[in-house]
């Protein structure tokens, strides 16, 4: 039996040359990575390189330049001598730290909903990034911003709670078919993490957790404020601000079969409104550092995590390949075929 890796091996041929991890070729080694189902690991060969790369120092400031035509923010931070100073204490990985910000204009959607007539219950703003109650008869309605968070991503929102009734209102995520529930409240039901203007903060992880759980005694949050949401799923965390102070990470934000999360609110009342908001952000200089050196520390367990299993990949390939008989070394090679 002979298979190709790089190289022909004859499997029957006790003094042939194995193949190992080094001499196995690019794409039998991608299809490994998606045939053991490895997290993340199928991107490796490609990104690597790709990813270092980025990690520069930004000299002439172009980067910051670039990042602030929409970002008025970091145009400030740009020529801020003391925050430049501050920045060259630390490694520079300020494009990727950018990009957290970068990118992720999204508008309010309400649809797929249980209900045909949403639309008479919600009114949005001309932009789509303002979404208000019009129906008090028909209290509970949601809404999800457009943008997916999938594996990988990582990314800060901000929604400013424009005006508030008395009834409890919430902001969190959760996956898109959310809003095809009839009770629902963000926080409460499957695959959500929510933060309820009360103070409560809840999660119910189907991945990690078999029933919600709630915490109380977090700030209350009401007209004028600012909740910023901070998606990290490399670290499989999700950060809430209120007014640039966290309030809660919750540590259990997983996908469920791969179903992207969205930026969701619950609306009880009419008038209740909140706004997406785009071109600023409520951090400080210092509190952009905090930020910057809280991602770097995710971003360097996350990369550890990756080689850990890099390890845990090699072995366990030189062992089937090594020690596996034709039998199984041929269903491997089948089941490798099969995704190539």
């Amino acid at each position: 039996m002979s298979f190709d890796v790089g190289c022909d091996v004859d499997m029957t041929d006790e003094v042939s040359i194995r193949p190992t991890i080094d001499n196995i070729s690019e794409e039998l080694l991608n299809a490994i990575f998606t045939y053991l189902t490895l997290q993340d690991l199928s991107r490796l060969v490609s990104v690597c390189s790709s990813w270092h790369s980025h990690i520069e120092t930004d000299k002439d400031k172009s980067l910051w330049i670039h990042f602030s035509k929409n970002h008025q923010w970091s145009k400030n931070l740009a020529y801020d001598e003391l925050f430049q100073k501050d920045l060259r204490k630390y490694k520079s990985g300020w494009k990727r730290f950018l990009s957290v910000f970068a990118d992720n204009y999204c508008k309010w959607i309400s649809e797929p909903c249980w209900d045909e007539d949403i639309k008479n219950k919600l009114q949005f703003s001309d932009d789509g990034c303002g979404v208000k109650v019009i129906d008090s008869e028909n209290m509970n309605v949601s809404a999800c911003a457009s943008f997916p968070i999938v594996r990988n991503t990582v990314k800060y929102f901000e929604i400013l709670m424009t005006k508030k009734s008395v009834w409890n209102v919430a902001i969190g995520v959760t996956e898109l078919s959310f809003l095809q529930l009839k009770r629902k409240f963000c926080g409460f039901n499957c695959q959500n993490w929510g933060y309820s203007s009360n103070g409560w903060c809840r999660e119910f992880c189907v991945k990690t957790a078999s029933a919600c759980f709630q915490e109380p005694g977090m700030e209350n949050f009401t007209s004028g404020d600012v909740i910023g949401i901070l998606a990290d799923m490399r670290s499989h965390q999700l950060s809430i601000y209120r007014n640039s102070k966290l309030i809660k990470t919750f540590k259990s934000l997983y996908l469920l079969d791969n179903t992207p999360l969205h930026v969701t609110c619950t609306l009880h009342f009419s008038e209740d409104q909140v706004n997406l908001i785009h071109d600023e952000i409520m951090f400080d200089k210092q509190g952009i550092l905090y930020l910057y050196q809280q991602l770097e520390h995710t971003l360097s367990e996350y990369w550890k995590t990756i080689e850990e299993k890099k390890k845990e990949l090699h072995a366990l390939i030189d062992k089937i390949l090594l020690t596996g008989d034709d039998v199984i070394l041929s269903n491997a090679i089948q089941s490798l075929n099969n995704v190539l």
